[in-house]
């Protein structure tokens, strides 16, 4: 940057106008430092930590102007930076700054252009403040209520069948589980459509075996009172019942297709499957076997129990 230092300039009267394109800076010219020049020409650094301020016309300014410029062309005609902030500015904008007497700084904007971002701000604001109300209201909202389900057993009176009298020792018992995946095919329009209703259960049940003594005859019980022994032919092992325990024994899944009509008996079927089922397999799994060798070690201990000296156990 090339600069000149000039004479000081001659203080204007009070009331006069000033000339165009100076610079005020500082305190008011009071040896703030500042440097001017005619925007015409070049533009303005001013280099005081207390910013400055343009003025395109001085009106009426009773002020003195400060007597110091530079001259720089590096820059394009109008334009400065003003203080450490290094701000640029341009004089014929209505947004730079302007010095007022004691030093204050002003900005000329007008009225009319702060008035939309004003509104505008002003309705983010209430925008805000109601979305806030609204969250506050929702939140305070008491939560509803969960449907809740009663079920209610009408009392029916009970009818007694038949009684029927047994004379069994079920001398062993499994507990077994099965997966009954059982599922119902079905062809519509003359076998053009298939489809299909299945069901998945997860059966839990118990099968017990034992030995039924009211088959037991006077011909199966020999004593022989001088030697103390005694020999009993017990029936064949069998299985009493296959049953499914209620509480554990659940659907797992039902599936019907679209096309398909939906069987009410097939979760009766799947169970019927499940009692077949572990049966089958309380059978393959030895059951009468081991009903069988529990069965003779409960009579025998309970024949010894009675005095005698040895028990033999044969099965028919």
């Amino acid at each position: 940057m090339r600069s000149a230092p000039i004479p000081p300039s001659p203080a204007l009267p009070r009331g006069a106008p000033g000339p165009i394109g100076f610079l005020r800076c500082g305190e008011w010219g009071r040896g703030g430092g500042c440097s001017t020049t005619d925007p015409s020409r070049a533009s303005t650094r001013c280099s005081t930590p207390r910013g400055c301020a343009t003025t395109t016309r001085a009106r009426g300014a009773s002020q003195p102007y400060l007597d110091t410029y530079s001259v720089s062309t590096s820059r394009p005609p109008s334009a400065r930076r003003c203080g450490p902030s290094s701000r640029r500015c341009d004089p014929r904008h209505d947004g730079c700054e302007r010095a007022r007497p004691g030093g204050v700084h002003w900005l000329a904007t007008p009225m009319a252009k702060l008035l939309p971002g004003a509104a505008g701000a002003l309705l983010i604001v209430a925008a805000s403040v109601a979305a806030s109300v609204a969250t506050t209201a929702y939140t305070a909202r008491p939560a509803p209520s969960a449907s809740t389900a009663t079920t209610v057993v009408r009392p029916t009176p009970n009818v007694l069948r038949s009684v029927q009298e047994l004379a069994r020792l079920e001398s062993v018992t499994f507990h077994m589980e099965r997966v009954i995946d059982l599922r119902e095919e079905q062809e519509h329009a003359f076998g053009l459509v298939h489809a299909e209703d299945s069901i998945l259960l997860v059966a839990v049940g118990e099968v017990i075996a034992g030995v039924d003594l009211a088959s037991l005859r006077p011909e199966d019980v020999h004593v022989d009172r001088a030697s103390r022994q005694v020999t009993l032919t017990l029936p064949a092992p069998q299985i009493f019942h296959a049953r499914l325990d209620s509480e554990h024994t659940h659907v797992h899944s039902r599936s019907t297709d679209l096309l398909a009509r939906r069987a009410e008996g097939l979760e009766t079927r799947a169970r019927l499957e499940a009692e077949r089922s572990i049966t089958r397999g309380a059978l393959e799994s030895g059951i009468l076997d081991r009903a069988k060798t529990s069965a003779a070690h409960t009579v025998g201990s309970l024949v010894r129990g009675l005095g005698f000296g040895s028990v033999e156990i044969r099965w028919r």
